[in-house]
């Protein structure tokens, strides 16, 4: 309920667009294909990876978060390479995973694939800062949601919404300000 809320509320403030219930959501079923889609270049590594039953669950669904791991890994070492062509059909689909996609999708997205390629890129000695140029709106809210968390500005891996927080927080300071000053509800009879 408090996602639903706070999804309504970015939306108002200019965040991402609610879901649409009645439209079909990307499970965790899709998300492979689709970025294969994007980054052919992943498919020889994802032949040997698919087969890995060190990949499977127990119940031979794919281990998702692994996958993740070396998909970012490999979009890393394809900037290093100087091969930035696919990296703007890769980022539009993940920026589809964070939008359209399940509750599961959607952390994926953010916590699998964006984390992943901040951290791969600064331990990789790449700037991840360089692909910036490449995130849409919900990937961008979320790349910096995760900046903010790393960096002990922000309690939770959450989308940061700047122009939502700034308005919070002027909000939160005058309430405080008022109530020092006697001005909030206590000085009412």
């Amino acid at each position: 309920m408090l996602r639903t809320i706070f999804t309504s509320v970015a939306a108002d403030a200019g965040g991402s667009e609610p879901r649409c219930h009645n439209e079909s959501v990307i499970d965790r079923k899709e998300v492979m294909p689709m970025l294969l889609a994007a980054c052919p270049s992943f498919l020889d590594q994802w032949a040997e990876l698919r087969d890995d039953p060190c990949h499977l669950n127990d119940d031979g669904s794919r281990l998702l978060y692994l996958d993740a791991g070396y998909f970012a890994r490999h979009l890393v070492e394809t900037y290093k390479a100087g091969h930035l062509d696919e990296l703007a059909a890769t980022f539009t689909v993940i920026e589809r995973l964070l939008i359209e996609g399940d509750d599961y999708v959607e952390e994926l997205a953010a916590i699998g694939f964006l984390e992943d390629i901040e951290n791969f890129a600064g331990h990789g000695g790449v700037d991840p800062k360089v692909f910036e140029p490449f995130l849409l709106r919900a990937s961008w809210r979320w790349w910096r949601g995760l900046e903010r968390f790393w960096s002990g500005s922000q309690p939770v891996a959450e989308p940061f919404d700047g122009w939502l927080h700034w308005r919070v927080t002027r909000q939160l300071r005058r309430l405080f300000r008022r109530r020092r000053l006697g001005l909030g509800r206590s000085s009412r009879p």
